[in-house]
């Protein structure tokens, strides 16, 4: 009893013996995983682009597939890429090299074009009007996606690993290996203001609502920053991990990440302080060696998660 009192002490000290949660419930949306997949502002629909049937876009509350979408008559095309509006009402999907508009409502497509070059990462404003797309020739290119034409097109010194588009596609998030946070003004094809980071960045989000850049350094600690300024707020002990997805909450007091390993965490950002952690359950036939959260929503103080796993999970 005497050895038991000072790891109790050395427990709630240092928060080494954390509790891990599991998911309340689950259901599989893809047998053998997924690429690309993303949710809804409201959860309330899905879009994932799965390993072996192309995209689908689901209705999440009566668990019902809507629609399936593919980039070829006949065949099931990889889509490495799933992005919609925030407004629900587009869906963006892409493969290596071209990229396909559908509306929500209908199921019609909208359009269908081909990049430049190779797709590095894709982007979607607001209203599912304009779309970021990064190349491997060094460009992000602004599309309008009714009909295709090129608004603007930004040439960078090194490929942009990472973008995001803010909700009216005004200004632009990139980071490449150069090692610098980037944000431009679309219009201008002018850079507004640096982030330097000390490595190539892993993870980059903004939370235009909450003016907040969450950006992750490769396997080092993650940062936030003032999204009008570039001011630095704080960091989170993300060392070791790689984060795959976040989101902020409550009004930017909340922050709730995925990681690579399928583990998910919820911080207290302006604090630095964690305040409970979950891990999903290996219960796939994935065909990925280590799956990835790729979106989380929140839900009546619950969260909805999807894994590369390709299950849904509400926490």
């Amino acid at each position: 009893m005497k050895l038991l009192l000072p790891f109790f002490a050395f427990c709630l000290l240092f928060l080494s013996c954390e509790e891990t949660h599991k998911p309340i419930k689950q259901w599989s949306v893809a047998n053998e995983g997924v690429f690309s997949a993303q949710l809804s502002q409201n959860a309330e629909n899905l879009l994932i682009g799965s390993y072996t049937h192309g995209a689908s876009f689901w209705n999440t509350k009566k668990y019902q597939r809507l629609y399936n979408w593919n980039h070829a008559e006949g065949l099931f095309t990889p889509i490495f890429f799933s992005v919609l509006s925030k407004n629900g009402k587009i869906a963006l999907t892409a493969d290596e090299r071209d990229f396909a508009v559908w509306n929500t409502l209908s199921g019609e497509s909208i359009g269908f074009w081909s990049a430049s070059d190779e797709i590095i990462n894709i982007d979607i404003d607001k209203n599912g009007d304009l779309a970021a797309i990064s190349t491997k020739n060094h460009k992000v290119t602004i599309v309008e996606l009714q009909h295709g034409g090129i608004i603007s097109q930004i040439v960078l010194p090194t490929n942009a690993d990472k973008i995001q588009l803010t909700d009216s596609a005004r200004f632009l998030l990139t980071t490449g290996s150069d090692l610098k946070l980037s944000v431009w003004d679309v219009l201008k094809k002018e850079v507004l203001y640096d982030i330097k980071l000390n490595q190539r960045a892993e993870y980059l989000k903004i939370s235009e609502e909450y003016d907040l850049i969450f950006v992750q350094p490769y396997r080092k600690d993650a940062s936030i920053y003032k999204l009008s300024t570039g001011e630095y707020i704080s960091s989170i002990n993300t060392k070791n991990k790689s984060v795959t997805h976040a989101e902020f909450t409550n009004e930017g007091k909340r922050l709730i990440f995925g990681t690579n390993t399928n583990s998910i965490e919820l911080w207290q950002p302006l604090l630095s302080k964690k305040i409970k952690q979950w891990q999903l359950p290996k219960i796939s036939k994935s065909q990925f060696s280590s799956d990835s959260i790729l979106d989380i929503k929140a839900i009546n103080k619950r969260y909805l998660v999807i894994s590369t796993d390709g299950f849904l999970y509400l926490l």
